[in-house]
């Protein structure tokens, strides 16, 4: 079954993880059948079809997790013209870096195992660092580039989970002043409150 989906920002492709411990990149083929009509070629007659426009899957890549009950529970990309990154993060709380280039890791961080299992991850748009939520309450910040935690933080006698980190946009004003790499989270709390970290 699927676990995660996650697309690439401005591009026709998307990844999914699965529990046997696949990530599959698929590209988003957009066809349009009224320019191939009386087509000869096998590749693109495949498309036709009774209405005017196709969407076809096509896989273009695929890891396999061959860690014995291992797989992807959270996909992210995070593309740089150097560094196009799939990062996910596993059941056994460790979070990896692929390169979708080469299909290799280039990067694992292994959180605390007290602290749960992750539920949500974001990571800034420079690759410096990777905040984690986790199941047990706790958020988690690593220095990405340096493979370095540096701080952990939970709210005093709670266990809820962190359902979700986003980065709010550069341009957000928060008590009447602009503020940057500042993130909201939602969980945590036990009640439907969504919470602003700097």
């Amino acid at each position: 079954s699927i676990k995660s989906i996650s697309f690439i920002h401005n591009r026709n492709c998307f990844a999914v993880s699965t529990m046997n411990g696949y990530i599959k990149i698929f590209r988003i083929d957009y066809v349009n059948n009224d320019l191939m009509e009386g087509s000869k070629s096998p590749s693109l007659s495949r498309f036709a079809s009774k209405s005017s426009n196709d969407i076809s899957l096509t896989l273009i890549r695929y890891y396999y997790l061959d860690a014995e009950d291992e797989y992807a529970l959270n996909l992210q990309f995070s593309v740089k013209s150097t560094s196009p990154y799939l990062i996910f993060s596993t059941c056994s709380s460790k979070i990896m870096v692929l390169d979708i280039r080469t299909l290799k890791i280039v990067k694992v961080l292994q959180n605390d195992l007290r602290h749960g299992i992750p539920t949500t991850f974001v990571v800034d748009a420079n690759q410096s660092w990777i905040l984690i939520g986790t199941s047990r309450g706790f958020l988690d910040l690593w220095n990405l580039q340096l493979e370095l935690h540096l701080k952990s933080v939970k709210f005093q006698r709670s266990s809820f989970p962190v359902k979700k980190i986003s980065i709010l946009p550069d341009n957000s004003v928060i008590n009447g002043r602009q503020v940057s790499s500042y993130v909201s989270v939602i969980g945590c709390t036990g009640v439907s409150d969504v919470t602003i970290w700097d």
